[in-house]
């Protein structure tokens, strides 16, 4: 898990910050470790308006997570009331329009709007 951090930050992020488990209860004690639910929070260095990129899954996923080819689906800023309630398992970024915009050209990806999943 440090090696996938250290390359999010490595790449030009910064504010990253990590939720391991949440949520989780004593009778969910036997959800194997690496099926465990992860939210990791980051935020580009460099853009007025600011971008936050979302990743959320099971552990195994994000020890191979790969910011530079990651399919990321661009969210409304800020993210809609629901998306926060029950977040669904993705990549996810939002911001000013110029700010994304900016972002991308930048660091090319495949950034797609909500509703075109």
């Amino acid at each position: 898990m440090e090696d996938v951090l250290e390359k999010i930050k490595k790449a030009g992020n910064y504010s990253v910050q990590l939720w391991y488990g949440e949520g989780m209860g004593c009778d969910d004690l036997d959800i194997p470790q690496d099926k465990r639910e992860i939210k990791c929070l980051f935020a580009p260095v460099g853009y007025i308006g600011e971008v936050k990129v979302l990743w959320i899954g099971p552990l195994k996923d994000f020890l191979s997570f790969d910011i530079e080819t990651a399919d990321i689906i661009r969210l409304p800023n800020p993210p809609p009331d629901d998306f926060i309630r029950k977040p669904i398992p993705g990549v996810y970024a939002w911001g000013t329009d110029q700010s994304i915009k900016s972002w991308q050209e930048k660091h090319p990806c495949n950034l797609r709007w909500q509703e075109d999943k």
